[in-house]
């Protein structure tokens, strides 16, 4: 599967958002910045490298917290990315821009 140089993936959108994101596939991607507007204060980052397509993601490790607004960079070398916030955290946004 082909992608372009960058893609951009919003974990979270704003208001009334779900807790946990979707699965994201972002294999193939070397360098991972996430963007988080302080809304979200309690901000977890997860990797995955489940087979993910004919089966269940269930393993997950904590690639980060995020806890203030700003810009961070993930380490890379996951398939899948997700991420996970406080049911209170539910108005903020939340993107990461996967880059070759």
């Amino acid at each position: 599967m082909a992608y372009s140089d960058e893609r951009r993936i919003s974990l979270f959108t704003g208001p009334n958002g779900p807790v946990t994101s979707a699965a994201h596939l972002v294999q193939g991607f070397t360098q991972a910045t996430v963007q988080n507007d302080g809304s979200t204060t309690a901000l977890a980052i997860r990797g995955s490298n489940d087979e993910g397509f004919n089966s269940s993601i269930v393993t997950w490790s904590t690639l980060t917290t995020i806890t203030a607004a700003g810009m961070y960079t993930l380490d890379t070398g996951y398939r899948w990315l997700s991420g996970t916030r406080h049911s209170d955290d539910s108005d903020g946004w939340v993107a990461v821009v996967m880059t070759k």
